[in-house]
C-alpha cells in the first residue's frame, strides 16, 4: 500500500502592480519592480493575462530565458549584467505569435555598481567512468562512480541513466554533483549499458557510455551473502506524481520499521536547487511519525512545472538535487 501525503504552502507569492494598456496578453503586476544597480541576478515574476506557451519576456528590448507558470505568470531569470547601470527598463511579454504586451518600466536605482565578470571560457569536458570497467562482467549489486574533468571552471555530473540490452531505461538520477550512486544498484544478471552526462559553469555538455555484464556465476561473485542491514529510509527517487489531469513534483521512499523521523522539502526554480531560487518548502524538520510503508510526498502549488528542482531530507537521509525535467512516474 501507497500513502499519498501532501504537505506544501507557497512559501512566498511576489507582488506589484502596474498599469498596463489593453492588449491580447496584458501585464498586471511584475515583482519585484525595483532593484539598485550592481545587484546579484534574480527571477522576475511577470503576473498578467493572455500569455501562451511560447510567451517570452523582455527586458529593455532583450529576451529573457523564461519559465511559463500558467496563462496569468511568467518567471524569468534577470542577470546581474542586466542591471549592471541604473536607468529604466521596459518589461514587455512578447507571445509566440510574435504579438507584444503593454509595457511595464522596472527601475534601476543608483548609478553603476562594479562590471559584472567576464563569461567562463568554455571548455571542453571529459567524462570518466571508473567504476565499472568497460566490458567487464561483474555480480550485482553494483557500485557506479564517475567524475567530470573539463579546461574551464566548475565540472559537475548532472546525470546518470542505466540501460539494459534492449534500450530499457531501468535507472535514472538527475542530480548536480552526484559523483557515485549510494546505495549499489541491484540488477539481474544480463548485458547492461551506462550513460554519465556533465556540464560546466560555461554551459559546456559531455557524456561517456561503457557496457557492462551483470552474472550470477558463483565463480566471479563467490557465496551469495545475507542482504545488508537497512536503514530508517530506502529506496527514496524523485518521480513525477499525476492526479486530476496534472503532474506534480514528487518523492517517493520506503520505511521498513515504525519510527518518528524529521522531515523537510525544499523546491527551487529551474534545475540545480539553487539556494537563492527557492519557490516552496514544507516540513521544516518537524518530527513526524511513520508506518512501516512506502509513502508519496508531493509539491502542490507547481503543477506541470518540469523546469524545477528539489531536495527532500527524511530522518536526515537527502535525496540528492532532483531535477524534474526527466523524472519516472510515481
Amino acid at each position: 500500500m501507497t500513502r499519498i501525503l501532501r504537505q506544501g504552502y507557497r512559501m512566498f507569492i511576489l507582488s506589484g502592480l502596474l498599469a498596463g494598456a489593453a492588449a491580447a496578453q496584458v501585464i498586471t503586476a511584475i515583482s519585484p519592480s525595483t532593484t539598485a544597480a550592481g545587484s546579484a541576478g534574480f527571477v522576475l515574476t511577470v503576473g498578467g493575462s493572455g500569455f501562451d506557451a511560447g510567451a517570452v519576456v523582455e527586458f529593455g528590448g532583450q529576451e529573457l530565458e523564461t519559465v511559463p507558470s500558467s496563462t496569468s505568470q511568467l518567471r524569468a531569470l534577470v542577470l546581474a549584467s542586466d542591471i549592471a547601470t541604473g536607468g529604466t527598463a521596459s518589461v514587455t511579454v512578447v507571445n509566440g505569435d510574435g504579438s507584444v504586451s503593454n509595457s511595464v518600466s522596472f527601475s534601476v536605482t543608483g548609478k553603476s555598481g562594479p562590471p559584472p565578470p567576464p563569461p567562463p571560457i568554455p571548455g571542453v569536458i571529459t567524462v570518466k567512468i571508473s567504476a565499472p570497467s568497460q566490458h567487464l562482467t561483474l555480480c550485482s549489486p553494483l557500485m557506479l562512480s564517475a567524475s567530470g574533468q573539463t579546461t574551464s571552471k566548475g565540472a559537475s555530473i548532472t546525470r546518470w541513466v542505466v540501460l539494459d540490452q534492449n534500450g530499457n531505461q531501468l535507472y535514472s538520477l538527475n542530480g548536480v554533483g552526484v559523483d557515485s550512486i549510494t546505495p549499489p544498484l541491484t540488477l539481474a544478471a544480463g548485458a547492461y549499458n551506462l550513460a554519465v552526462e556533465a556540464h560546466d559553469s560555461a554551459g559546456v555538455t559531455g557524456s561517456a557510455k561503457i557496457s557492462f555484464t551483470i552474472t550470477a556465476s558463483t565463480a566471479v561473485c563467490g557465496p551469495k551473502l545475507p542482504p545488508p542491514p537497512t536503514g530508517p529510509v530506502v529506496s527514496i527517487r524523485g518521480c513525477g506524481y499525476k492526479q486530476v489531469g496534472y503532474t506534480y513534483e514528487a518523492v517517493s521512499f520506503t520505511i521498513p520499521e515504525a519510527i518518528t523521523l524529521s522531515f523537510d522539502a525544499k523546491l527551487y526554480y529551474g534545475p540545480g536547487c539553487i539556494s537563492t531560487e527557492q519557490a516552496d518548502e514544507f516540513g521544516f524538520e518537524q518530527k513526524l511519525s511513520f508506518d512501516a510503508d512506502s509513502y508519496i510526498f508531493w509539491f502542490g502549488d507547481f503543477p506541470d512545472n518540469p523546469d524545477t528542482s528539489a531536495v527532500w531530507t527524511i530522518g536526515g537521509k537527502s535525496s540528492g538535487c532532483i531535477n524534474y525535467t526527466s523524472v519516472p512516474p510515481c
